[in-house]
């Protein structure tokens, strides 16, 4: 999911919450370069765990974080509105006699 995200997003989240060691600012371009190897939310979190004393200790923290600081609709990723729209969906068409009672 982290790679739904934008890469300024990414980079304003990590500035505010896990600054680099060597007072420099994360870029949108020191994520964006992260989409082109392997899995994304793998480098990114070995990224921050590498540049940054106060690096979320799992990947799974990250995505929590940023979305913490999600403040109006627009900063929810078209994707991300889409599969929720989707879940809404399928949820309304099965209707109630679908989810059994107690568990």
């Amino acid at each position: 999911m982290e790679d739904v995200f934008g890469d300024d997003q990414w980079a304003d989240t990590m500035n505010a919450l896990w600054p680099r060691k060597d007072a420099q600012q994360w870029t949108a371009q020191d994520v964006t370069a992260l989409r082109l190897d392997g899995k994304f939310s793998k480098s990114l979190h070995s990224m921050l765990r590498q540049f940054s004393e106060d690096a979320p200790s799992k990947k799974e923290n990250m995505v929590i974080e940023l979305a913490r600081r999600l403040r109006q609709p627009s900063d929810v990723p078209p994707a991300l509105v889409k599969v929720f729209q989707d879940a809404i969906k399928v949820a309304r068409d099965a209707g109630l006699a679908y989810w059994p009672e107690g568990g």
